[in-house]
């Protein structure tokens, strides 16, 4: 872990602070005359962005709850190198990583106000508990007049090993009954009740988007062959936001609803029509093999239009 000592170099006062956030996780904000962002170093979780002018695109429960031990529910958990529950049901949901303490590298903000933010981890004793192969995560976070998460994951082992990983995008949006997910059209998925644990596949799709993805009931939808972008139509707040991806074979799209909202202790019974997630992933069929050496980049792109 690092030092308060080895964290001050980062600090550049107006622009970069670096303190003591909630749980006593270490903090890293930026602000500049394009926004704000804001980061903890607990599973390298972004827990905010908002541009200049607007209301926060990335979304945070009231509930969420700050532990070592624990995933930080809202912002953008990092789920590598599984996603979902593993087949040994001991291991950690969505794999180890969101609840590791990652190293900041950088913090930086260009002369255009761009803010860059730096992490990596490499694998060790507390990984290896449940995931035992060598790697390194690079984890660079670019804030501008939008929003690039790219996630870079090297194999420094001696055996390859397999991946299935998913930026877990929380977006802000005014009223979820209003909000419709464009992009998807024509595409194959299957339900997360169809996987009966996601670890059992792989599962034929059973049905095909029709139109845009529109919320009337709990939404929580695996894409298994969409590499292009989306949009997020909100009409209650006025905006759109363009979602695009590099690096990333299949998407995640998820509301809770009611029902599943009130079943979660660390969201809100009356949190659920605020936000909608929408995943860059390589889950399911869609996992990969790194081999020795092999690095594999994802990238996930956020624009307000």
């Amino acid at each position: 872990m690092q030092t308060p000592a080895e964290l001050a170099r980062f600090v550049r006062p107006g622009l970069v602070r670096i303190d003591a956030g909630p749980g006593g996780f270490t903090r890293v904000t930026t602000t500049t005359a394009l926004g704000r962002t804001e980061a903890v170093l607990h599973g390298a979780h972004l827990t905010g962005w908002e541009p200049a002018g607007q209301a926060p695109v990335i979304w945070m429960t009231g509930q969420a709850v700050f532990r070592p031990a624990t995933a930080i529910r809202g912002g953008v958990p990092i789920c590598w190198p599984w996603f979902g529950p593993a087949a040994d049901k001991s291991l950690p949901m969505h794999g180890p990583v969101r609840t590791q303490a990652w190293t900041l590298d950088d913090v930086r903000v260009d002369g255009d106000g761009v803010a860059v933010i730096e992490l990596s981890l490499a694998s060790g004793p507390a990984t290896r508990a449940s995931f035992p192969h060598d790697f390194r995560l690079r984890y660079r976070i670019t804030a501008g007049r939008s929003l690039e998460l790219s996630l870079t994951a090297t194999n420094t082992g001696a055996a390859p090993f397999p991946v299935a990983e998913a930026l877990h995008t929380y977006l802000g949006v005014g009223d979820i009954r209003r909000t419709e997910v464009a992009g998807l059209e024509g595409c194959e998925f299957l339900d997360r009740s169809e996987t009966h644990g996601y670890h059992l596949l792989p599962v034929t799709p059973r049905a095909r988007q029709a139109g845009a993805v529109a919320f009337t009931e709990e939404i929580d939808r695996h894409y298994p062959a969409h590499a292009g972008e989306v949009t997020v139509r909100d009409p209650a707040w006025n905006r759109v936001l363009r979602i695009a991806k590099r690096g990333s074979a299949s998407t995640q799209v998820w509301n809770p609803w009611i029902a599943k909202a009130q079943r979660l202790a660390d969201l809100g019974d009356h949190e659920w029509p605020a936000f909608l997630a929408v995943e860059a992933a390589n889950a399911f069929d869609a996992a990969y093999t790194l081999a020795p050496g092999q690095s594999h980049e994802l990238v996930q792109s956020i624009s307000v239009l």
